[in-house]
């Protein structure tokens, strides 16, 4: 479940239509700083570093 929510997240930052705020209630989490913290936790890096990536490494939702 936990892997589903970071990859909904990779793809939210990718589609470029909200903001982090709006990620993170979208995705369930009743404060940005949350999702923050478990983003980085999963993945290393933060909202903003992986929105800055030149090519994003995200599994495809239906393959979770």
């Amino acid at each position: 479940y936990l892997i589903m929510k970071i990859e909904r997240t990779k793809e939210l930052i990718e589609n470029g239509e909200l903001n982090f705020s709006e990620i993170a209630y979208h995705i369930g989490y009743h404060h940005p700083s949350a999702l923050s913290r478990q983003f980085k936790k999963e993945t290393g890096m933060t909202l903003s570093d992986y929105q800055q990536l030149d090519k994003w490494d995200r599994i495809p939702l239906d393959r979770i």
